[in-house]
């Protein structure tokens, strides 16, 4: 069993918590309490039981009067000062889902106690490891080769020099998983067109949602084939930290006839409702080409992909009703509308914006402030991604918050303050949700993935939150499942 506790911890719930010398007791892979240093510690030196108690019996010997299901002070406090931030455990539910059977319990009650790892870092944050929504590892040899400025010459330059990226790709993978972990991702949702990642994200340490992407403009056998040979080998590499999983790569390249029988595949593969990966309307020209049948799309199909009279796939709503029962992880979205957004929202499908990306390809990024206004549960459905080296200048996941931040946080009524509270929140909580990890927030059975930043006088920030996202760089310790990450030489 282990402490770890910070000056700040950034619990990342819904109401953005924030617990001034906190810190969480976990054991193995899991998060067993969360709350004040001093009185976890307290708790730990009295021999209390965390892995046998609800966290109402747990929260309940904190101190009188303190309710368990009560909401717990939140940034909005910040000025009031840090004297009314709750001092008590924060596991205001228990999932028992994650509790130890009985069984188990008195197995673990007879053996020898072992030692407990207490650790506590000034001048730090501690909060969840982010969630990379949406990585592009194949492309990671990329520097000048693909052209930027539009969508459309970027598709182009992609279809030309490809090839030659990614004959580089082994001797780049190791430097882009270090990139990941050093920025205190602990999570990613991998996009695969070919395979090239497989193994190396396999065997890493982050925690990887492995979606195996097809493409295909026509219905033959052979697109379906060669996906389902990726997917049966990323299927034997799976594991707690592995999950293979299902891209459909947009509207604009994949036919229904293919999408469909891949969706029907990945539900048969999955016990739970699948999670399906798509790129979006992320041009003004997809959304050209799908609702007039024109435009630059149409001479890209004739000439490029030389398909005689071609006609779009889909239309706008055909595309979004394919993932009618599975759950749709939707990248991009620039050129989406009130309209595709309430039904996005209705279906309870998630949202991920890679906002670089989009501002070198498209020249603008996802209008973030504009969609929460249309509808207060856009914020919740919203992931974030850097999509890969292929459309941006690195994959750092800090770097793209801070771009994001910038771009966001001058729209009128949407301060920065609030943009690096949201954006915190698309990287933690919600990121993890879009994948369906049992992470992204620091509570009682979640997974123990964390980051530790140091922030020198962080503790004496009256705006905490956005101080943190402008100066963290550079994870301190990254716990992933429990376990330290340490970053080989040979990765940096």
């Amino acid at each position: 069993m282990q402490l770890i506790g910070a000056s700040l911890v950034f619990v990342c719930d819904e109401d953005f918590t924030i617990i001034k010398n906190g810190g969480v007791v976990f054991e193995d892979e899991r998060i067993l309490a969360v709350g004040e240093y001093k009185e976890l510690e307290s708790k730990l030196e009295s021999n209390t039981d965390f892995s046998a108690k609800s966290s109402e019996d747990f929260c309940a010997e904190f101190g009188a009067g303190f309710d368990a299901k009560s909401s717990i002070k939140s940034s909005a406090d910040f000025g009031k000062g840090f004297g009314e931030i709750s001092r008590h455990c924060l596991d205001s539910s228990f999932d028992r889902d994650f509790a130890l059977d009985f069984a188990k319990r008195q197995k673990n009650k007879k053996k020898a106690k072992k030692p407990i790892k207490k650790q506590f870092f000034s001048d730090c944050v501690l909060l969840p490891a982010f969630v990379n929504a949406h990585i592009h590892f194949e492309f990671g040899a990329n520097t000048t080769s693909f052209a930027y400025g539009s969508f459309e010459a970027w598709l182009a330059s992609v279809m030309s020099y490809r090839g030659g990226v990614l004959e580089k790709l082994e001797s780049v993978l190791k430097k882009q998983i270090a990139t990941q972990l050093e920025c205190g991702v602990g999570s990613v949702g991998a996009i695969s067109s070919y395979g090239g990642d497989m193994l190396a994200l396999a065997h890493s340490p982050l925690r990887v949602s492995y979606f195996c992407e097809v493409l295909g403009a026509s219905e033959a056998d052979e697109s379906f084939a060669r996906f389902r040979e990726r997917f049966e080998r990323a299927f034997e590499a799976k594991s707690e930290r592995f999950i293979p999983r299902v891209a459909i790569h947009s509207p604009y390249s994949v036919h229904s006839a293919l999408a469909k029988k891949v969706i029907d595949f990945a539900t048969q593969k999955s016990s739970t409702k699948p999670i399906i990966s798509a790129h979006f309307l992320e041009s003004a020209s997809e959304r050209e080409w799908l609702e007039s049948k024109s435009g630059w799309f149409k001479g890209f199909y004739a000439d490029t992909l030389k398909i005689p009279n071609p006609k779009p796939l889909y239309e706008i709503s055909e595309f979004l009703e394919l993932f009618s029962g599975v759950q749709a992880v939707l990248t991009h979205c620039v050129a989406m509308s009130e309209v595709e957004l309430g039904r996005i929202l209705d279906a309870g499908h998630f949202i991920t914006t890679c906002p670089r990306s989009n501002r070198l390809l498209g020249g603008k990024m996802l209008d973030i402030a504009h969609f929460r206004r249309v509808d207060s549960r856009f914020a919740r459905s919203l992931a974030i991604g850097t999509d890969g080296a292929s459309s941006n200048v690195d994959t750092n996941l800090l770097d793209e918050m801070r771009s994001a931040l910038f771009g966001l946080g001058l729209c009128e009524g949407f301060g920065l303050g609030e943009a690096a509270k949201l954006l915190l929140l698309s990287a933690t909580r919600y990121g993890a949700q879009a994948l369906g990890l049992e992470n992204g927030e620091l509570k009682r059975g979640k997974y123990a993935d964390f980051a530790l930043f140091g922030i020198p006088k962080i503790a004496d920030s009256a705006t905490p939150i956005l101080h943190f996202l402008t100066n963290a760089k550079k994870v301190q310790k990254l716990y992933i499942n429990g376990e330290v990450v340490e970053i080989k030489p040979e990765q940096k």
